[in-house]
């Protein structure tokens, strides 16, 4: 398992050494042809994600003899159509964190003044 060691470098977003990468090739590329191709069908995909928003499912109701099917609004199809139509015009939507320092100030200010291996030390429940 992790050690303090371990904590104190997650802690403080140490992992690697200056000058040191965890990913020494870079972000890989998408092959320029695959990316063409996307680019090219970005009508049609639109098109389908429209589509999708009035997607229904058949449901089965009742049963034994009286079990018949109907269609039904397939909402988890149409929530994730929207939200795709939705990220593409506008982009994701951000997600602000603020902290009150009116409420949490004086917690605040305790563990600025904390040194690392301090904090790994309340993080294990040992101080």
């Amino acid at each position: 398992m992790f050690g303090v060691a371990d904590l104190t470098q997650i802690r403080t977003g140490h992992l690697f050494k200056p000058g040191q990468t965890g990913n020494p090739g870079g972000r890989p590329k998408i092959d320029s042809k695959v990316r063409k191709l996307a680019q090219e069908h970005t009508e049609k995909a639109i098109e389908a994600l429209v589509e999708a928003l009035e997607a229904t499912k058949t449901v089965v109701v009742g049963k034994g003899e009286n079990a018949h099917a109907v269609e039904a609004p397939d909402h988890a199809s149409r929530i994730y159509a929207a939200n795709s139509i939705l990220d593409r015009g506008y982009g994701k939507p951000t997600q602000d964190v603020i902290i009150a320092r009116q409420e949490y100030g004086e917690m605040i200010a305790d563990l600025e003044q904390k040194t690392t291996e301090q904090l790994v030390q309340i993080a294990l429940g040992k101080e």
